[in-house]
Order: structure tokens, then C-alpha cells, then sequence
């Protein structure tokens, strides 16, 4: 959970985690292309997108929101050939997202 504790917002998040290297992890675009398109599948599209280059490594955000105003995050940590990807939904609606965008 290292590389995620460079995303303090996620807290309140159930999030599931996973890693991908070498290969697998320079294919890191497909993965959250992935991600994504079954969110946008389940009616959760992106709201706002923010990334930051800190040392070399790649930080990516994305929030996503659906009808009802449930919110989606997706995070995505890339430095080299190593990728960490997490995501969850949250079915409250009153999450401060303030600092996300």
C-alpha cells in the first residue's frame, strides 16, 4: 500500500489493489483502459483527471461519478516497468472531492 499512501483523498475508499511488472506492466495504458470502459459499462464516466510527475514516477487520478451522484476513484502509480492500479466505487454521494480535481 505504499505507492498508495501518495494519494491521501483515498481514504473512505475500499479500494482493490493491483500490480503489474515488467511486461505486464508496460502495458499499463490497456490496463487502465480496462478500468475504465467497465466503469463507463456500469454508468460511472470521468468526471476529472489529474496527473503529476514526482521523481520519476507517473501519479495519475481519475474520479469518476454516476447518475445518482455515487463516486468512483481509480489511481494509477507508474515509475519505470513497475504499475500499481486501484480502484473503488462508494455509494456515498458526500465525499469531499474537492481535492481531487
Amino acid at each position: 500500500m505504499g505507492y498508495l499512501a501518495r494519494f491521501p483523498e483515498a481514504r473512505g475508499y475500499a479500494l482493490e489493489v493491483y500490480a503489474a511488472k515488467g511486461l505486464a506492466g508496460r502495458l499499463h495504458a490497456a490496463f487502465v483502459q480496462q478500468v475504465l470502459t467497465a466503469f463507463a459499462a456500469a454508468g460511472y464516466f470521468v468526471e476529472a483527471q489529474e496527473e503529476k510527475v514526482v521523481d520519476g514516477e507517473v501519479r495519475t487520478k481519475y474520479l469518476l461519478k454516476e447518475g445518482l451522484g455515487r463516486l468512483a476513484l481509480l489511481l494509477v502509480v507508474l515509475k519505470g516497468e513497475e504499475l500499481v492500479y486501484a480502484f473503488s466505487s462508494s455509494n456515498d454521494t458526500n465525499h469531499d472531492i474537492s481535492c481531487l480535481c
